[in-house]
């Protein structure tokens, strides 16, 4: 994870996207956790000379990455904070103090002690600061099964005279845990039923 002067941010993994939507949902993650825009987020995949990636089924790339990315914030904020000195908002300040917020750090539940990213590298004079998080499979994959179960019903119709099946309903119902991206997750559904 690298967040540079302008307060950008981007996450590299040779994990691999095959058209599940990693890409969206690790963006979403990183900016998410890192309290900025999403268009302030940026992931690369896909190349063997970035940080290892696990594999993906069952969502547990989904949720490595997501761990990783985690892992990466929590070191990120502490030598953002170790960056900032004293003279900031945020001195005196430890890392189970702060918050992501704004694209910068705040300490939590005070808002007027926050600094921006951007500012925190520039006083420093630094054009970027980069970090690598670590996961490992998630734990939940130890206790409990990680498959979604689905039951889908369909309501058809079978031409006596052609053979032909007309599809006159289908629903769905799915138990899918935490959904990370409404969008990928519909369609998901869509090419399940």
């Amino acid at each position: 994870m690298t967040v540079d002067g302008n307060g950008h941010a981007t996450v590299s993994s040779a994990a691999h996207e095959m058209g599940m939507g990693t890409t969206t949902v690790q963006r979403q993650v990183a900016a998410d956790r890192l309290g900025m825009p999403l268009e302030n987020v940026t992931v690369r995949i896909g190349d063997n000379s970035l940080p290892f990636g696990g594999m993906a089924g069952g969502s547990s790339q989904t949720a490595s990455l997501g761990a990783a990315i985690n892992a990466a914030s929590v070191k990120l904020s502490g030598e953002l904070l170790r960056l900032a000195g004293n003279d900031t908002p945020l001195a005196g300040l430890r890392p189970g103090e702060i918050e992501f917020a704004d694209s910068g750090l705040r300490k939590i539940g005070d808002p007027s002690r926050h600094e921006s990213f951007a500012s925190i590298l520039r006083r420093a004079a630094r054009s970027e600061i980069s970090v690598t998080g670590e996961s490992s499979a998630p734990l939940e994959v130890l206790k409990f099964s990680m498959h979604s179960r689905s039951a889908i019903f369909c309501e058809l119709r079978v031409s006596e005279v052609t053979g032909e099946i007309r599809i006159d309903r289908l629903v769905g119902s799915f138990d899918c845990g935490r959904i990370l991206n409404p969008k990928t997750a519909a369609s998901q559904f869509r090419g399940v039923a």
